[in-house]
């Protein structure tokens, strides 16, 4: 863990195009003066020191110097090291050594906090400017909402300067800043709670990491720093914030401890509290901000970190007495048209609040996607209404354990209860005894109904789940909305693998299908359910925007299971785009980021997804290693294992086992589309037609493409026929339409499988195609299908399927049990292959078969 992030060089991020034109004026022939404003730790002097070393690179001479409340009242002492030994500087000398050392050089002075230079100082600069002809680059801090008068001193103040205000950095290079400081990636979350917290400061992002690294919020897991926990309350940020907001009179820092706890409070409000005076006093010090709304004027802090520390410092005696005197003031003004912000007051405050009131409240916060204040809101109420209001909001956060214990020993409503235990603790025995207790008119209420079958989609095994599947496509309206959100997600993906992606678009984009507004557990499952519809229906290019999207809404409302999801299914679309290196980033960081919030499953399919991408790459050995890890992710008798087997194929063809994968997929294939499972089925099968091409399996993907909605579909049929009637032509086609649509991948070894089957002219041109499409891909292998065999004879494909598994290391007697033979077939069979690829013995197989060894090399 590096912890010196205060002392460390900072690269300059963001900037390079201001450096280039500061420059430019500055070494002009008629000498440009420019004043750089912009409030503390945004990066001036920073620019400043690059602005200065890029005119000496152009061979101006340079001077620089910098203020400071040590050296404000003593002539010349900021500019010491321009001449003359200490204590012998005279205007005179000092005017005349600058000008000498310049010589015929081009002169450019630079003063950091020129609002704190002497009068001597400033008058020596301003006659360099305005008789020697000097450039000068200037900076100064900036609180007031007017900052350019009054901030030159003494003469300086009338040498006309340009002024240029200095803006935090943009949010992409604040990214590229953070990325670099801590050498490595950054998960989403933490890179927006940051990007928040210091709003784009150079010098707050400086001390949030140090209080990360000091405190242990800030860590690197699986590779990815992430930040766990509250930043505001270390003393490092306690003493920056003291710095920048100063000593305030007793009135103004009053008014900044209301803004603070209220969040944003209402400016008659406030007003009343402490006087328009000690109002305008914190405009003044940009300390807050009063903007208008549709409630009228409300009051916030000028920067997040402020609040935070603010309310960091404040205890807990002297919070209730803000909270109680802010709801006084709102109810002295007339109220506040949000009726929930004067009763959390009051809550806050320890006054009493009627039960029917919080329970209204409460429900108006889940609506607008507020479960945090809807727990607070109805947390020491027991009524029936107050307790499923409660359970909803923290299942709502995810907060499992919370909701498991309220839900269970108040009685709550056991479809919530069911869901809660399933997908928040990942406990579905417990989740189906509740659900068996029922009586029969329970049992048939819709949100136990939609309860059950989230169970066995996701439980029971294959048969259970494909009798249940049609039933998800149904979405009964319980009047419950957390149970509705859920019916309408398990839609979602019931209708995506019942072959309905391109339905699951289209009903996404007209609202009949919608996110879930506060569960973001859930929001992040519907929306992976949306983009996976997407890649699936063809619309790779849109699901590639969208999943960015979601990424960044998730972002900018910091919840880490909504983010898992975002980014996971990012690297899905990714994958499926032929970019498997640019897929591995937003796994891991989906990875990173499951919690015990994270709805279940879905921990195994990403790990499963990560493994398939490594493959794509040819790390067949980190692929090898995550499916282990997925394997223990997924419950025993689930449908949910097949995830594991789909990654297995990927990773048996990446590694060369094509035989092996080709066997694997063909039953698996069957699996799927027998239970119903069509676009999963579909996925599998269009592999099993690239691994092994046949008329059967061709035929095979034509007749699930035929049951599905998504014109993808029949464009893998296509793929399919053309591979088993050795089509150049048709290869050619399906190539350039896979690629028009953004599947570059699938481009390429449509391509490349034509070029196998051609020769002469049309092979070149083939050539010349697949380095188009391969042109900026990672080096990895060139597609699924089987290398040829050195020797004179074919092998079958069950000598194959041996080979590849005494090439992977297996022994006979495993190989017979792996594939339920006896170990006298197996020696038969590597014998025959051995007689026909020329080869010896076990170790002459990888290179035979063009296969990695059993050490990976």
């Amino acid at each position: 863990m590096r912890s010196d992030f205060l002392t460390c060089s900072w690269p300059l991020s963001g900037r390079s195009d201001e450096v280039a034109g500061l420059a430019g004026r500055l070494t002009r022939p008629d000498a440009g003066r420019v004043l750089l404003l912009g409030e503390a730790g945004v990066g001036k002097t920073a620019l400043w020191r690059e602005v200065l070393d890029r005119c000496g690179e152009r061979g101006a001479h340079v001077l620089s110097a910098a203020g400071g409340a040590s050296t404000s009242d003593i002539p010349f002492l900021a500019l010491s090291d321009w001449a003359g030994p200490a204590g012998t500087e005279t205007f005179e000398s000092m005017r005349r050594a600058v000008r000498a050392q310049a010589g015929p050089r081009p002169l450019v002075l630079g003063i950091d906090e020129v609002d704190h230079l002497d009068g001597a100082s400033a008058s020596l600069v301003a006659a360099l400017a305005q008789e020697a002809g000097a450039a000068l680059l200037l900076t100064a801090r900036c609180p007031e909402p007017e900052p350019r008068e009054g901030v030159l001193p003494g003469p300086l103040g009338r040498v006309p300067c340009e002024t240029v205000q200095v803006e935090p950095l943009s949010e992409p290079a604040f990214d590229r800043l953070l990325r670099a400081v801590l050498d490595g990636p950054v998960d989403g979350l933490t890179t927006g709670a940051l990007w928040r917290m210091s709003e784009g400061n150079p010098l707050f992002l400086r001390h949030l990491l140090l209080a990360g690294a000091e405190s242990g919020g800030l860590q690197r897991r699986h590779g990815v720093w992430t930040w766990r926990g509250p930043a505001g309350g270390h003393p490092r940020l306690r003493d920056l914030v003291a710095g920048a907001v100063g000593v305030l009179p007793d009135e103004e820092a009053r008014a900044l401890e209301y803004v603070a706890q209220a969040g944003s409070v209402p400016r008659t409000a406030l007003e009343s509290l402490i006087g328009a005076e000690a109002l305008a006093g914190l405009r003044r010090r940009s300390l807050i901000t009063v903007r208008p709304e549709a409630e009228g004027e409300q009051v916030r802090v000028a920067h997040p970190l402020y609040g935070e520390v603010v309310r960091a410092g404040t205890g807990p005696l002297r919070r209730r007495r803000i909270h109680r005197d802010l709801a006084d003031a709102v109810d002295r003004c007339g109220g506040a048209p949000d009726p929930i912000r004067p009763v959390l007051w009051r809550l806050r405050a320890g006054a009493e609040v009627p039960e029917a009131r919080l329970v209204r409240a409460a429900s108006a916060a889940l609506r607008h996607s507020d479960p945090q204040l809807a727990q607070r809101l109805v947390a020491h109420l027991h009524s029936p209404g107050a307790v499923r209001v409660h359970g909803q909001a923290l299942v709502a956060q995810g907060l499992a354990a919370e909701a498991e214990e309220l839900l269970a020993t108040r009685d709550g409503p056991p479809a919530l209860r069911a869901l809660n235990l399933f997908w928040g603790l990942r406990r579905p025995a417990e989740a189906r005894a509740v659900l068996d207790g029922l009586d029969e008119a329970a049992a048939k209420e819709p949100e136990t109904r939609v309860a059950a079958r989230a169970l066995a989609l996701f439980t029971h095994g294959e048969s259970h789940a494909r009798d249940v599947l049609p039933s998800a496509l149904d979405a009964p309206d319980s009047g419950d909305w957390l149970t509705d959100n859920a019916a309408a997600t398990l839609r979602a993906y019931a209708l995506t693998l019942r072959g309905r992606p391109a339905r699951v678009v289209r009903e996404f984009e007209r609202g009949a299908i919608g996110l879930p507004p506060a569960w973001g557990s859930m929001r992040g499952a519907a929306e992976a359910c949306h983009v996976y519809a997407m890649v699936m229906a063809g619309e790779l290019e849109d699901a590639l925007r969208t999943a960015g999207r979601y990424c960044r809404e998730a972002l900018e409302r910091g919840d880490e299971a909504e983010l898992a999801l975002a980014a996971f299914i990012r690297g899905v679309a990714l994958y499926w785009a032929g970019r498997p290196d640019e897929a591995l980033e937003p796994l891991r960081e989906a990875q990173a980021l499951v919690n015990e919030q994270t709805i279940f499953p879905v921990e195994g399919i990403i790990v499963t997804e990560y493994a398939s991408c490594a493959a794509a790459l040819g790390r067949t050995e980190e692929a090898s290693e995550a499916l282990a890890v997925a394997a223990g992710r997924f419950p025993e008798g689930s449908s949910m294992r097949e995830n594991l087997r789909k990654g297995e194929v990927r990773v048996h063809a990446a590694a060369g086992r094509v035989a092996l994968a080709a066997d694997l997929a063909d039953r698996l294939a069957e699996t799927y589309l027998a239970g119903g499972r069509l676009t999963t089925g579909v996925e599998i099968a269009y592999l099993c037609c690239r691994l092994r091409p046949s008329a059967a399996a061709a035929r095979r993907l034509h007749e699930a493409a035929q049951e599905c909605d998504s014109e993808l579909f029949t464009l893998f049929a296509r793929h399919g026929s053309a591979l088993a009637g050795r089509d150049v032509a048709g290869l050619s086609a399906v190539a350039e339409e896979l690629a028009s649509l953004g599947y570059a991948g699938l481009a390429l070894e449509a391509v490349q499988a034509a070029r196998d089957l051609s020769s002469g002219r049309v092979s070149d041109e083939l050539a010349r195609r697949a380095g188009e499409l391969a042109r900026g891909r990672p080096p990895g292998p060139r597609s699924p299908s089987p290398a040829p065999a050195r020797g004179s004879g074919e092998l079958t494909g069950r000598e194959r399927q041996i080979c590849e598994l005494a090439a992977s290391g297996m022994s006979n007697p495993d190989i017979a049990g792996y594939l339920r033979i006896s170990v006298r077939t197996v020696a038969n069979h590597l014998q025959r292959a051995y007689d026909k690829l020329g080869v010896k013995r076990r170790a002459d197989l990888p290179g035979a078969l063009a296969l990695p060894s059993a050490d990976g090399s």
